[in-house]
């Protein structure tokens, strides 16, 4: 995860079937406080048509009032309306929200999310120039999205960049103010996704207090993931035992790159445990 950013959703249900209780809405913004991402209008088969003004009427303020609110959608489980939408939209704000990245109301990002993807940039950022040239953006591009850049496309991009924040593209290629500029603008124009694809590809669980049962889980991720390129560990308390479970991840992985296991105090054998899950896994960078 990336460093500093939680993640956490809330999705508030309202029941045509409770009669006045719309009107609460205006009243329960407490929940709202906590992050709320979804409202659902449930039972809708039984909502009457004096009702859809009073939705409108309650929602509306709400809506403008907290950004965070991402969606407002009604369901009927009985008539099996739009109830595929809702998991849809539920899903994606437990997966992919916007309020940890994205000021709604400022239209910026977060300090956070602005720190977490300015590490990324220097890491990707090979020749520290304090900029991405066409090649390390491809790279970029392939190790967050397995799929290169065309020379055209490259262009497109910094073209965007260069007409909304002019020192967002210097000689060298593209700046810090242009790649955040960029995952801003992912995230303004609905595809929050693309800027979560971009920061769960930087694991960093440094200092964390992870043990040898953590060190198994993560050994597990790595056995499903098809995507993570960096995982940073330095710190905890994997030990012997958490650096022979990582070994039996890594020997099943082929997207990792860089793992960095500083003081969790390995030893020889879980030395000699990581290099051979190493031995199958090649081409990658690793710190001990």
């Amino acid at each position: 995860m990336a460093p500093g950013i939680s993640i956490r959703s809330f999705i508030g249900c309202l029941n045509y079937n409770q009669g006045n209780k719309v009107y609460r809405v205006q009243y329960e913004n407490q929940n709202f406080q906590m992050g709320a991402d979804s409202m659902v209008g449930c039972k809708l088969d039984l909502r009457d048509q004096e009702q859809i003004a009073d939705l409108e009427q309650a929602m509306s303020p709400i809506m403008q009032q907290f950004g965070e609110i991402e969606t407002c959608i009604e369901c009927s489980a009985l008539r099996n309306i739009q109830v595929h939408e809702v998991f849809y939209y539920s899903q994606k704000a437990v997966v992919h929200p916007t309020a940890p990245l994205f000021d709604q109301e400022l239209q910026t990002l977060k300090p956070r999310g602005t720190r977490a993807l300015k590490r990324i940039f220097i890491l990707c950022d090979y020749d520290r120039d304090g900029a991405l040239n066409d090649a390390e953006l491809n790279d970029f591009q392939v190790r967050c999205f397995n799929a290169p850049l065309q020379p055209s496309e490259i262009d497109n991009v910094k073209n965007v960049v260069k007409e909304q924040v002019p020192e967002g593209v210097n000689y060298h290629g593209l700046t810090l103010a242009g790649f955040l500029f960029l995952n801003a603008l992912f995230v303004e124009r609905g595809k929050v996704e693309t800027a979560w694809t971009v920061l769960l590809q930087f694991l960093e669980l440094n200092n964390n207090l992870i043990d040898y049962s953590g060190f198994s889980g993560l050994a597990s991720a790595l056995l499903k993931s098809k995507t993570i390129n960096a995982m940073y560990l330095n710190g905890n308390y994997g030990g012997v035992l958490g650096a022979a479970a990582l070994a039996k991840g890594l020997e099943g992985n082929r997207s990792l790159r860089e793992l960095y296991v500083n003081g969790n105090s390995v030893g020889d054998e879980g030395v000699r445990a990581l290099v051979s899950g190493l031995v199958l896994h090649k081409g990658s960078e690793y710190e001990f």
